[in-house]
């Protein structure tokens, strides 16, 4: 399933926030992240879920956040 597939699930009623690149690729897995050390861990082609509990509303901390996943996740 890609990402743009996941995205238009009728039963998951997801919505997009970004752009469209990116909506090709595979997921290939599912991983629960919540800190950013936890990111080195994400397999190629994840999609990284997040309560995002410990950011709150301080965009240093989502920043933070991002930037460790480096690309690692298709999606948060």
């Amino acid at each position: 399933m890609t990402l743009g597939e996941l995205l238009e699930h009728p039963g998951l009623k997801l919505k997009r926030l970004g752009g469209e690149a990116g909506l090709s690729r595979r997921v290939r897995g599912v991983q629960v992240v919540e800190f950013p050390e936890e990111a080195q861990g994400l397999e190629p082609g994840s999609l990284a879920l997040t309560t995002g509990l410990w950011m709150g509303r301080h965009p240093d901390r989502q920043r933070a956040f991002a930037a460790a996943l480096g690309g690692r996740a298709l999606a948060l």
